[in-house]
């Protein structure tokens, strides 16, 4: 990608991860794919860091984060995407989908469900909550030396 997309691509996320420090922020529910705790981005002390980050929101009353573990065998989806769901009840779900070349505001009710649908599913696919957080810890050392403020946690396989 061009230097200014990768730019505002890192400036956009950047200021979603803001609205999770707000005082009123929105409640954010993720579920990831086991692989994104292994891939390494950008380096083994980012990959840590980004984990102790990970752990550190998952504790936050508005934030539920869940990863799929492998066990759980093929996905619905392969694909990205985020549902954006609205206060106002008169404002219809919107789903999201970063594109390489463009990004797709899906705005169809019935587009709109299957999304719905599939995150649903990949929802019941997911570890639960409590089990994500120990799956994410006992990543972590693989990474290097843990930060001094990092909890432990079980792994739920151990």
């Amino acid at each position: 990608m061009a230097p200014d997309v990768v730019e505002q691509r890192v400036q956009g996320r950047v200021a979603r991860q803001q609205l999770l420090d707000r005082e009123n922020a929105p409640h954010f529910e993720a579920v990831v794919d086991e692989s994104v705790l292994h891939r390494v981005v950008g380096s083994r002390a980012v990959m840590r860091a980004q984990l102790e980050r990970l752990l550190e929101l998952s504790e936050r009353p508005k934030i539920t984060l869940r990863v799929i573990p492998f066990k759980a065998g093929a996905l619905p989806s392969g694909n990205k995407f985020i549902i954006l769901r609205f206060a106002s009840a008169e404002v219809k779900d919107v789903v999201f989908i970063e594109g390489l070349t463009g990004d797709v505001y899906l705005e169809d009710p019935d587009e709109v469900e299957t999304y719905n649908a599939t995150f649903r599913t990949l929802v019941k696919l997911a570890a639960s909550t409590d089990k994500t957080r120990a799956i994410i810890a006992a990543m972590i050392p693989s990474y290097g030396l843990p930060s001094a403020s990092r909890r432990r946690f079980e792994h739920p396989l151990a």
